[in-house]
């Protein structure tokens, strides 16, 4: 079953003193900040709540919401994971929504590593404990607005299940990151920071950063680089199937 949810914007309620301020206050060694009326646009944000577990109807209706994996224009946002037993919530910010949701559904050893609250519990309880709601963001607003969202949320106490309370802007991270095969003629996947590289495939800041000054190959058959090969052929991977790839050469490896 999908239902939608027409709106987010809390005044009036136990949600109000959620403002503006708050957020940048709490934000304001990141050097980032939010204005009222871009905030009360975020919490009009329609979203689309999904039962879960997904079925053969409500999965392919989630990939038409927030795009495909491999999607070269993939859709920004926030999503809340429900438990349905307590009302415990947890709420994640993405660049690419469809990828970050195709790790919790299609899950890889590397993500279920990931500690915390909310993923012991999936695994205990599974995903019919749970409902997820998915807020796509409008095309006009930039991703960072991803966070600012995720930090109202955050404010929350219903979020107990996060258990990093602040978002990371990943400012000054560096430039975007790309990984190609040894021969750099294959390009299969290109992050925006070393945070975003780490979250999605686990390469540790350090391990990045002497790949990228020495030029050194990670797991003996990746080159890890800041520079662009144009000429390279993008590898089509979605995120499960480099996962699996890197699982692979590093067992290699070692």
């Amino acid at each position: 079953m999908i239902n939608k949810c027409y709106g987010r914007f809390y005044s009036g309620n136990n949600h109000s003193h959620i403002t503006s301020e708050v957020i940048n206050k709490v934000l304001a060694n990141q050097g980032v900040s939010i204005t009222q009326k871009k905030l009360n646009i975020l919490l009009n944000i329609k979203g689309v709540t999904f039962d879960l577990p997904f079925d053969s109807q409500t999965f392919p209706a989630l990939f038409g919401l927030v795009g495909k994996p491999i999607s070269r224009r993939p859709k920004a946002g926030i999503y809340i994971f429900t438990h349905l037993a307590t009302g415990r919530k947890y709420v994640g910010s993405s660049n690419s929504l469809s990828r970050r949701l195709e790790q919790y559904f299609n899950p890889n050893p590397l993500f279920y590593k990931e500690y915390g609250l909310f993923l012991p519990l999936i695994k205990k309880e599974g995903f019919s404990a749970f409902n997820l709601e998915v807020f796509v963001m409008p095309e006009e607003l930039s991703s960072d607005y991803n966070f600012f969202f995720e930090q109202y949320h955050l404010l929350d106490s219903d979020f107990n299940l996060n258990t990093q309370r602040v978002v990371n802007f990943r400012v000054n991270q560096g430039n975007t990151v790309y990984l190609y095969d040894f021969e750099g003629k294959i390009l299969y996947y290109t992050a925006t920071s070393l945070n975003v590289l780490k979250a999605d495939l686990g390469v540790h800041h350090a391990t990045v950063t002497e790949c990228i000054k020495t030029g050194s190959l990670y797991l003996d058959y990746f080159i890890i680089t800041d520079k662009l090969k144009p000429d390279a052929n993008k590898a089509g991977l979605s995120l499960e199937e480099l996962s699996k790839l890197t699982l692979d050469k590093r067992s290699l490896f070692l």
